[in-house]
């Protein structure tokens, strides 16, 4: 049975053209997929490997580019904390012969003041206390002069906005007057589309004059004037309220400043003022004893 089946798949067809076409018709079924063009596939194989190749070469460069970045700061580290390093010797050395130095001098000088010490101890706190209140004096006027000044501004554009809605309902007739000559325009152009006849366009014209038209308010005199007052008394208060807080925020400032000043120049002058005032007072001059 073999042998047979070799021998036939090895006999030349002697059908006709269209008796293999109409056996190829009979044979084959219609859900199979048609075969695949080895080409076809070959250049689906080679673009699928060209974007990964793409996709691995852009994973490189930001990997490259990420690297670059952090040898950057891993670099930047390193001088700083060799400088630090270099220096740090220096700097110990520095400290401990300040040390030792400011010890010896306090120890010297305990033994020639003695007892004066807590008098001494005494009017420095004191007057670092002192001191201290004045830079938060200083430093709570700062803020307050911080506050006003951001109240100040919005003041002011409440101010600005007030102003200019007054100056929108002074100009409202002439809004009106503006709007209505736009909706009479269209009106226009929808008459003459329905002259000619052209009812898309008149519909067109004719919808968009109306809605324009329902959106415009007309108030009466009373109305207006009414609205025209008490928009004008709310620009003329707001404007009061933001020259008040620009005077308020300039007090604030100048406060401010004056008190870091004098707390600037406290501190520059401490040393100078605390020997002063440490130094005691000399002795009242003694009474003569009164002759008899």
């Amino acid at each position: 049975m073999t042998t047979e089946s070799t021998d036939t798949a090895a006999t030349p067809s002697t059908s006709s053209p269209k008796s293999a076409r109409g056996s190829s018709n009979s044979t084959s079924s219609p859900a199979s997929a048609p075969p695949t063009d080895p080409l076809e596939a070959k250049k689906a194989e080679l673009k699928d490997l060209q974007n990964k190749i793409a996709v691995l070469a852009k994973d490189e460069k930001d990997l490259l580019q990420e690297v670059t970045t952090l040898q950057a700061k891993v670099k930047d580290v390193a001088v700083a904390v060799e400088a630090y390093t270099s220096a740090n010797d220096a700097l110990s050395k520095r400290m401990a012969s300040a040390k030792g130095v400011l010890k010896e001098k306090v120890a010297m000088a305990l033994t020639e003041i003695k007892d004066d010490q807590t008098r001494i101890d005494g009017v420095i706190a004191d007057f670092d206390k002192k001191l201290g209140e004045q830079q938060e004096a200083a430093d709570e006027a700062a803020d307050a002069a911080t506050k006003d000044k951001t109240e100040a501004n919005s003041q002011l554009d409440t101010a600005k906005a007030a102003l200019q809605a007054y100056a929108d309902l002074k100009s409202y007739p002439a809004q009106l007057d503006a709007s209505l000559k736009v909706v009479e325009g269209l009106t226009n152009k929808a008459n003459q589309a329905f002259v000619s006849r052209d009812h898309v366009a008149t519909y067109l014209f004719a919808t968009d004059a109306a809605t324009r038209l329902s959106k415009i308010v007309l108030k009466s005199a009373g109305e207006y004037q009414d609205a025209l007052q008490k928009s004008q008394e709310e620009s003329l208060q707001a404007q009061a309220a933001a020259e008040l807080a620009a005077s308020k925020a300039k007090g604030s400032a100048e406060k401010a400043a004056s008190l870091t000043k004098a707390a600037a120049a406290a501190n520059a002058s401490r040393s100078a003022d605390l020997l002063a005032a440490l130094k005691p007072k000399p002795a009242a001059p003694a009474k003569k004893a009164s002759s008899s």
